[in-house]
């Protein structure tokens, strides 16, 4: 079996079809947000009740305090 490495510095100088054969998935950090960082980041830690209350705290108090600020960021 051999393979074959291609350096790609940049993903708009690929064609449609080497993306294909590669499965080269691109996805823009901006358009994931923050929940993938803090649960990758929860699911280091070994306590299963400490996930469990990060979890439920992350998912109910970062989305308002993030809308929060976007809003006093945008009359400003």
């Amino acid at each position: 079996m051999s393979l074959l490495f291609e350096i790609i510095s940049n993903l708009r100088s690929t064609t449609p079809a080497t993306v294909f054969r590669v499965g080269i998935l691109y996805l823009n950090p901006l358009d994931l947000g923050w929940n993938p960082y803090v649960a990758s980041w929860i699911d280091n830690s070994d306590n299963v009740s400490e996930k469990a209350a990060l979890l439920v705290l992350f998912d109910k108090y970062v989305p308002i305090s993030v809308w929060k600020r976007l809003k006093q960021n945008s009359k400003s």
